[in-house]
């Protein structure tokens, strides 16, 4: 088995549902795209029409900017939809090719490990991975196509301020790689500590149930 298991497990996913895929691909540009639309807008109607005083054109440049925030919100609703439906897919395959190996294991897995921490494997890291899919990585693909979109609005509009936003991006990388180093050992440690609630109950219930057959 590949040593890159839930990867393998999500590309396999996308691969499978390419209709699925493209219409994701779609909707992630679609959303990127309009979300930079509105402030452009905006810029035409404060500098062509407001200050100089201009009538004409005002009411097509407002249709025009309810019909992009229309676009917007039915685009997004169109990706929520689809990473819905595209996370469920991984959701199943992944925990599919974990029963596969699992069924594979020896029995000295279930003696060194408790009962928990396998169940947590199944339930909390499968959701967290579906989470990850969901609002990490296409939310960042989102987010760095606007990033992209706002860099070259920036420098069209302003060479010197374009520059003075990209000094910014390096103290905003060590900043999130400051969090981010800390925010995966506490996520570490909540799992362990969740697989070990999830076998405390779990032989408990058990125990109970024992007790309760002998009296």
């Amino acid at each position: 088995m590949s040593r890159n298991f839930t990867g393998d497990v999500i590309f396999d996913t996308l691969r499978q549902n390419k209709g699925l895929t493209l219409g994701l691909a779609g909707a992630v540009l679609a959303v990127a795209g309009l979300a930079l639309a509105p402030p452009q807008l905006l810029r035409l109607l404060i500098d062509r029409h407001l200050v100089p005083g201009r009538s004409e054109g005002i009411v097509w440049l407002a249709l025009a900017y309810t019909l992009t925030l229309l676009l917007s919100g039915a685009a997004g609703f169109l990706k929520g939809a689809l990473l819905t439906a595209c996370g469920q897919k991984i959701i199943r395959g992944l925990r599919q090719r974990m029963m596969e190996k699992l069924s594979r294991v020896k029995a000295t897995y279930f003696t060194q490990n408790p009962t928990g921490v396998t169940a947590s494997r199944f339930i909390a890291d499968v959701e967290n991975v579906n989470t990850l899919f969901s609002d990490g990585l296409v939310s960042m693909l989102v987010d760095c196509l606007k990033i992209i979109g706002i860099a070259v609005s920036i420098f069209c509009f302003s060479f010197r301020l374009g520059f003075l936003t990209l000094l910014l991006i390096p103290a905003v990388f060590g900043f999130s790689r400051f969090f981010r180093s800390r925010m995966l050992k506490a996520q570490t440690a909540n799992l362990e500590q969740v697989g070990l609630v999830n076998n405390h109950l779990d032989e408990s219930v058990k125990n109970a149930a024992m007790i309760k057959v002998f009296h």
